[in-house]
């Protein structure tokens, strides 16, 4: 190991050489982390996946090869395999970097055309590896040309001119890096995007920058290409990172809406059960009661209906809907008394499933948390006022029983000890404000209330 090489360089190249060292270190931070966690990944569309595991594998072998033909001139062999290796990997670097930002501008020309490019420079790589462990430095190296410039840096990594072979073979895939970083730009500029347009920018200039030392003449050589594509990964990792949380979120939503879904449900598949299995017991009496019979069986047909309502794709479209019919229906579903106040709405215009699932879920608590009285009961007012609907539910359950009435319409709170409840005035409040409403519970009279309105 050529460890003497760092005194022959600059300060600047020295310092160069450590952030090129914790380069490496967070590339392959990136790639453990994504590794990792690649659960999250999974969870994400493909067009949303930018990939940035290969692209972390290949930007650390860029950092590592880098650094390792800065120690290893003295070995020919050694150091021309490592100089092999770091071709191969800023090459499939820029494949991988331009598929995320293809994904990222919803462009596959990109990633497409340089497939080929790189499965190309792949085989060559292997010719050269070949050629490398036989010939040392001239596999790659006219070593009758010593390198003229005069920074250490550039000497450590390119002691001799490459070979024409060489640098034909590898101006294509520095030519065609140029043309898509300038696409790139165009891309994000048209679409807004200023941090791609930045990167894109910084990176080919970079590119630019360490392929045109003996041009320019720059005082100081190094291949910030490294940098310049850590910063990118940094900026993808952003994206990524959003992309995922946002999928988390939606998967949330899903999930809830399923259990609301469940929630709801269930509600009208447990009243049935109650109805027939009342049915059945009536039935085996021997002096059975037949208008009994056909009202629990009334009552389970017309819960099973509502069932059917959960398979159809709800409308949502408004409806003139018959109150009195409505309440009679849920009153003998939930089989408690619903009584109306003051001078009640015939009808209302509205959407069928959204107040039915409201007032059953509000009707049906109230038989739940009352279900020790003897005769619990439901008072039911409505009127049209300021362009909404105004409701006011009374319940026989007395308001100083409740125990926290501002969480009551909170996910997953419940006053009913059994686990998977608190979904039900969830929903109610989540229907309510998707209409443009409010919902609040207050003590009228000593009563448990409801009082709820939604846009007409």
């Amino acid at each position: 190991m050529n460890f003497n090489l760092l005194h022959q360089l600059t300060t600047v190249e020295v310092v160069f050489v450590f952030l090129m060292c914790g380069a490496a270190f967070l590339y392959l931070h990136f790639l453990i982390d994504y590794s990792w966690n690649n659960k999250q990944l999974h969870i994400l569309k493909k067009d949303k996946n930018l990939e940035l595991i290969p692209f972390s594998f290949w930007g650390a072998m860029v950092s590592i090869f880098t650094i390792a033909c800065l120690v290893t001139g003295d070995n020919e062999y050694l150091f021309t395999t490592f100089v092999v290796f770091l071709l191969l990997s800023v090459v499939w670097a820029r494949f991988y970097y331009f598929k995320s930002v293809s994904k990222l501008l919803e462009s596959k020309r990109l990633d497409k055309g340089y497939k080929w490019l790189t499965l190309f420079y792949s085989v060559i790589t292997f010719i050269f590896l070949s050629y490398a462990w036989s010939d040392g430095y001239t596999a790659l190296f006219d070593i009758t040309k010593p390198t003229s410039v005069d920074s250490g840096m550039r000497h450590a990594m390119i002691p001799f001119e490459l070979t024409h072979l060489v640098k034909g073979l590898f101006i294509p895939n520095y030519l065609f890096c140029q043309v898509a970083f300038l696409y790139v730009i165009y891309k994000g500029y048209k679409r807004g995007e200023k941090l791609i347009v930045f990167g894109a920018t910084f990176t080919m200039l970079a590119i630019l920058y360490t392929n045109s030392y003996q041009v320019f003449q720059w005082k100081y050589w190094m291949p910030l290409n490294v940098i310049a594509d850590l910063f990118e990964l940094f900026r993808l990792n952003y994206v990524q990172r959003k992309n995922i949380q946002e999928e988390l979120v939606e998967l949330a939503q899903k999930d809830l809406q399923y259990r609301i879904l469940r929630h709801d449900l269930g509600n009208s598949i447990f009243i049935t059960y109650l109805c027939l299995n009342a049915a059945k017991k009536e039935i085996e009496k021997e002096d059975y009661n037949p208008d009994k019979l056909k009202e629990l069986i009334d009552r389970a047909y017309k819960s099973q209906e509502m069932t059917k309502t959960f398979f159809i794709p709800q409308d949502q479209s408004k409806k003139v809907i018959d109150l009195e019919e409505l309440i009679q229906k849920i009153s003998t579903t939930v089989d408690i008394p619903v009584y109306t106040e003051g001078v009640m709405l015939k009808e209302i215009i509205f959407n069928n499933n959204d107040i039915h699932n409201v007032l059953i879920n509000l009707i049906k608590n109230a038989k739940e948390a009352n279900c020790k009285q003897i005769d619990p009961w439901v008072k039911l007012y409505i009127e049209e006022r300021d362009g909404f609907y105004h409701f006011k539910v009374q319940d026989s359950g007395e308001y100083i029983n409740i125990p926290d009435p501002k969480k009551l319409f909170e996910r997953g709170f419940s006053t009913k000890e059994k686990e998977g409840r608190g979904l039900g005035l969830y929903s109610v409040k989540q229907i309510i404000e998707k209409h443009a409403g409010k919902i609040n519970i207050t003590d009228l009279d000593g009563y448990t209330c409801f009082y709820f309105n939604v846009k007409k």
